[in-house]
């Protein structure tokens, strides 16, 4: 078990100041390093310690006697004396793979999508027609794996464009979006496993007053000091209570295209 300091949110280097400590377990088995807890000290001088949801998803990881409780809050006046003298030499031949295993500014930081240089699209099968494509130009959504939720994306229904008006004011009404009762569409994550560049989601999609279960794949990039998110799923529209379907025209499931570019959130 090690500790490495974190740096603060503006991306300062890490020191003796640090206001949080990640706290980083070995398995035994396959070596690997896994982020397992986190120690923050508040502006009055405490600390506070608690897991992060990655330790509840490593099945060999236990919680440690200090901290028994893996969804417990523990609070200190001074540093705990389990964190004294456990940060991870670099002069250790394994200090490059344990801070490669970290990616600490992706774990923990809150990413917020940039709408400028991204796109949140949808494909639909429309027997006679082909596939009808749309987007929707106003939305705001975030990623923060050390958060719950972990994955937010929340759209305006009202904003849908397939590039014919009477199919837009069509889909807001009542037969599909019923944008005008329920303006928004809401996505709301409830597990994120990251692996490398991939990142496996599960949450609850929320639209026109019905929720469904949705799994989404994602490939996330680190490109500079930002990163280049891609996410495909598909959802049967038919969940949400949109079932019009004149002549059994229109397809399930509609496909779901999020693209583009996420920022640190300031």
């Amino acid at each position: 078990m090690s500790v490495t300091e974190l740096p603060e949110a503006d991306g300062g280097k890490a020191t003796e100041t640090a206001r949080r400590l990640l706290l980083v377990w070995q398995d035994p088995a396959t070596r690997a390093f896994n982020p397992v807890g986190a120690l923050v000290r508040d502006p009055d001088g405490s600390f506070v310690f608690r897991y992060i949801r990655r330790a509840l998803r490593l099945p060999a990881f236990l919680p440690l006697a200090s901290f028994p409780q893996l969804d417990g809050i523990y609070r200190f006046a001074d540093l705990p004396p389990f964190f004294e003298n456990r940060v991870m030499s670099p002069r250790r031949p394994d200090y490059p793979d344990y801070l490669r295993a970290l990616d600490l500014s992706l774990e923990q930081a809150t990413w917020r999508i940039d709408p400028a240089r991204s796109s949140v699209r949808f494909n639909t099968k429309v027997w006679g027609i082909g596939t009808v494509k749309g987007h929707f130009s106003r939305y705001h959504g975030t990623l923060d794996l050390s958060a719950e939720p972990a994955v937010e994306l929340t759209i305006e229904a009202d904003s849908l464009d397939t590039k014919n008006a009477k199919r837009d004011e069509h889909l807001r009404s009542q037969d599909f979006f019923a944008a005008e009762e329920h303006p928004y569409v809401r996505f709301v994550s409830e597990s994120a496993a990251l692996g490398g560049d991939r990142l496996k989601v599960r949450g609850v999609l929320h639209a026109r007053g019905a929720e469904m279960p949705l799994a989404i794949d994602a490939t996330v990039r680190r490109v500079g000091d930002e990163l280049e998110v891609e996410a495909v799923t598909a959802a049967d529209h038919h969940r949400l209570g949109m079932t019009w379907n004149r002549l059994a025209m229109i397809r399930t499931p509609t496909e779901l295209i999020v693209k583009g570019r996420l920022v640190r959130d300031a």
